[in-house]
């Protein structure tokens, strides 16, 4: 879809896209804040930055209650959601074109004029609870603090995140915003048809937050390998959910993330792939995948799923057997050429629409401020070499930092077993 990006740096301190989509008939606003756990004051109230994400939710200055905000800023439909991670607290609103300035506004009110009401904090923190506790039933999500424990991450478990909102105050929160949320320490993206909104960067600079030195910078978290498989006990799972990660210490680039995109293709993306593909036609697997996160220092690869216990050794066999071959060079120009065509065609369906292109640049730009070039992907699928994935592959499978583990109703002579059946295999 056709779109004009450009950044802005305002006089007030702030920094963002604006993304023109002419026509659109939305608009949306995404702002990012490095205010997530990674920069919490004190460990012990480690939940701050979420309760806090929460109760911005809840009353705004000029509203007697959350409950007559949201009754506002709801009308004609117009949607707000928002989201903590160890990076970020990141907030998100969309609304038809025709109300642009009244959502605007409310969404200005929301960031800058927060209440912080010790009424609504006591509801928050029940709701913060709930949702937390809620993870029980992740296995993916328990699984994966477990492996980042394993890594030697500081991740905290479930137990003490939890344990962390008895300590939590409303001066903590207070502390917290006006800490992070700082003209300086935000970015921000704006998308519809702006041709119809002249005044939008003036509006931006009436944001009305306080100021900070600078945006801080992302924490560097350095993490080791774990040789023995690592086991989540849960009497009550029923299948056995099961990751492999490796990491390598370095930033991958755009051109490579692509390369290993295409190779998740071959292996998982698709009922022809090599792993995927093979397991269900021997009945072995319903859903499984494999997939890269880029951070700033580092970037993984990861493959996993869910299995039933009586099939985990087939499918680890399976898997070892497919990535031996990988690294022995055994891609198929065929292959390469099949996943490359998945790709392109997947991307003009799912990128290129009104409401993904301010999605498309979030990442790249809250991270490390730099502007994607959408228009390069498909140039850049085209571009992958087979050579380019077996060597990428091979990095990744060679990292002394790795990992993998399984949660189920198994113990762990059962994860030992697994385990050896992916060395030998792979050897």
């Amino acid at each position: 879809m056709r779109h004009k990006v450009d950044e802005v740096v305002l006089k007030n301190g702030g920094r963002g896209l604006l993304v023109n989509v002419p026509g659109a008939t939305t608009f949306s606003m995404r702002l990012d804040f490095r205010a997530g756990h990674d920069y919490v004051k004190s460990k012990e109230i480690f939940e701050t930055p979420h309760v806090m994400e929460h109760l911005m939710f809840d009353a705004v200055k000029g509203y007697k209650s959350k409950r007559e905000f949201d009754q506002v800023f709801t009308k004609n439909g117009a949607y707000r959601n928002a989201f903590t991670d160890n990076w970020s607290i990141g907030y998100f609103t969309v609304c038809a074109d025709f109300e642009w300035e009244r959502v605007f506004e409310l969404t200005r009110l929301m960031v800058s004029s927060p209440s912080f009401l010790e009424s609504d904090l006591a509801s928050e923190l029940g709701t913060v609870k709930t949702e937390l506790t809620g993870y029980q039933n992740d296995y993916r999500w328990l699984l994966g603090v477990a492996l980042d424990q394993a890594m030697g991450l500081d991740t905290p478990s479930l137990e003490e995140e939890v344990g962390s909102l008895g300590a939590i105050d409303i001066e903590a929160i207070r502390e917290h915003y006006k800490r992070t949320h700082t003209m300086e320490n935000m970015r921000f993206i704006i998308s519809g048809d702006l041709d119809k909104k002249p005044n939008i960067v003036q509006e931006m600079e009436r944001l009305g937050l306080g100021h900070g030195d600078k945006r801080f910078d992302i924490v560097k978290k350095d993490a080791r390998g774990e040789e023995r498989p690592v086991l989540v006990q849960r009497a009550d799972a029923k299948n056995l959910t099961f990751r492999f990660k490796w990491e390598i210490p370095r930033a991958m680039t755009d051109e490579e993330l692509v390369a290993v995109d295409v190779l998740d293709n071959i292996l998982t993306e698709t009922l022809t792939s090599r792993i995927f593909g093979v397991a269900r036609d021997r009945g072995i697997v319903y859903g499984m995948g494999s997939w890269e996160t880029r951070g700033i220092y580092e970037t993984s690869w990861n493959i996993g799923g869910e299995v039933n216990y009586e099939n985990a050794e087939e499918l680890c066999g399976l898997i070892a057997s497919e990535l031996k071959s990988v690294l022995a060079g055994g891609i198929s120009d065929e292959e390469v050429a099949a996943a490359k065509d998945y790709k392109l065609g997947g991307f003009q369906m799912r990128e290129l629409t009104a409401s993904n292109i301010p999605a498309h640049y979030a990442n790249k730009y809250f991270a490390i401020g730099e502007i994607s070039d959408i228009e390069a992907f498909p140039r850049m699928v085209k571009a992958v070499k087979e050579e380019e994935i077996i060597a990428l592959a091979r990095e990744f499978l060679s990292s002394d930092v790795k990992v993998f583990g399984g949660l189920g109703n198994v113990d762990q002579e059962y994860m030992d077993k697994l385990g050896k059946i992916i060395k030998e295999g792979m050897n």
